[in-house]
């Protein structure tokens, strides 16, 4: 019991030793530092990309009816997932 208690404070003051290493050694370096980055490399980013072609649009087909009780229902089909939507 006495062996356990000496190995966990010894474990405990080398971690503090180590964590203060690491904490002292960032201060004196300071934050990393981005490489300097010619201007013609940058060039590229003063003109947007161009755009795509403009692919085709078309509004899928509304089949309206009407229930028995005066409600007017619009459906659009579209069976790629099964999806309700009520508004």
């Amino acid at each position: 019991m006495q062996m356990t208690r000496v190995k966990t404070r010894l474990f405990g003051l080398l971690s503090l030793v180590v964590l203060f290493e690491i904490l002292s050694t960032s201060a004196v370096t300071g934050p990393p530092q981005k490489a300097h980055r010619s201007k013609q490399a940058e060039v590229w980013r003063k003109q947007p990309p161009k755009a795509a072609a403009a692919r085709p649009f078309t509004l899928p087909a509304v089949r309206e009816t009407r229930l028995e009780n005066g409600l007017t229902v619009l459906f659009i089909e579209d069976h790629r997932s099964p999806i309700v939507t009520i508004l």
